[in-house]
């Protein structure tokens, strides 16, 4: 049996969303950077991402939205893994925050308040995730 010591990541599209090209070229980069990698693709439901980390013993958790989507799905997935004993990195990405000043800092407080740690908005490039990334899986191991 072959073991590594790459970080684990799981990783997918929240609710009833479908949108997929930028979910397989984040899987590409995060593999390219020498991540494990497990894509629940799209239109996953919480209780899947839950039992996923449980399974592939993840260190983080990216949730991928668009459409306002996750204003929906995240409390179910605050609930969903609010059972685990060992809780991943949370990350949110994808195009989140309303174009309207005060709805995004509202939307950026009730998104912290469900335990994610970093929110990549609209505009982010891969290399600036992945650099967060590892600066977070760093903090968290020491």
């Amino acid at each position: 049996m072959f073991l590594n010591n790459n970080k684990k990541v799981v990783m997918g599209v929240i609710g009833h969303d479908i949108h997929s090209v930028s979910n397989i070229l984040m899987q590409q980069a995060l593999k390219n950077s020498d991540y494990d990698v497990l894509n629940l693709g799209v239109e996953t439901q919480p209780n899947f991402y839950k039992d996923a980390i449980i399974e592939f013993g993840a260190d983080v958790l990216l949730i991928s939205s668009l459409n306002g989507e996750w204003k929906y799905w995240i409390p179910k997935l605050k609930k969903s893994l609010s059972l685990l004993k060992t809780k991943p990195i949370l990350y949110l990405g994808g195009n989140i925050l309303s174009l309207n000043r005060r709805e995004s800092e509202l939307e950026l407080f009730k998104i912290q308040n469900y335990g994610f740690k970093r929110i990549f908005d609209r505009n982010k490039n891969f290399d600036y995730f992945l650099n967060c990334l590892e600066k977070d899986l760093n903090e968290d191991a020491e």
